[in-house]
């Protein structure tokens, strides 16, 4: 009989990176997470912490807002992050609930994190509808984004 594949799951109070990524146990230092298990959200993308978008012309750090709302929803709350498997910097890649949410659901349904598959596809034709989040303005897709030299 064959060993039922393993689960990487990890549960706790969490630190957040990003919109799209966080440290469950870990603990902020110098300005990033440190310890704990890195977490990447499962088939979403938020834009980077410096990244910005527009409504109307006038620039807004949606980066920053997408990092803060995850902070917000998962304050003083504990995380469960269920996953089987990790990126290429060592990440759990998981779908995390907190508060009886679904985070990464949750971050597309807003606008403020697009779906990078088909899972949430229905969630991000949601934000487009309402003009959520980035929805608002422009912006460039998070994968296709990068840092100004």
């Amino acid at each position: 009989m064959a060993p039922a594949p393993t689960r990487a799951d990890a549960m706790g109070s969490v630190c957040v990176e990003s919109g799209d990524t966080l440290a469950v146990d870990g603990r902020r230092s110098y300005r990033a997470c440190r310890g704990g298990t890195p977490v990447v959200l499962y088939g979403i993308a938020a834009p980077a912490l410096e990244q910005t978008c527009s409504v109307d012309g006038v620039a807004w750090a949606c980066g920053r807002e997408a990092a803060s709302t995850l902070l917000r929803m998962t304050l003083k709350r504990i995380v469960t992050c269920v996953g089987d498997s990790h990126d290429r910097h060592g990440r759990l890649i998981a779908v995390c609930r907190a508060g009886g949410m679904e985070l990464n659901a949750t971050m597309v349904r807003m606008g403020l994190a697009v779906s990078a598959g088909t899972r949430y596809a229905r969630e991000e034709g949601a934000a487009r509808a309402a003009r959520a989040g980035m929805w608002m303005g422009a912006f460039e897709r998070p994968t296709g984004w990068s840092a100004p030299d």
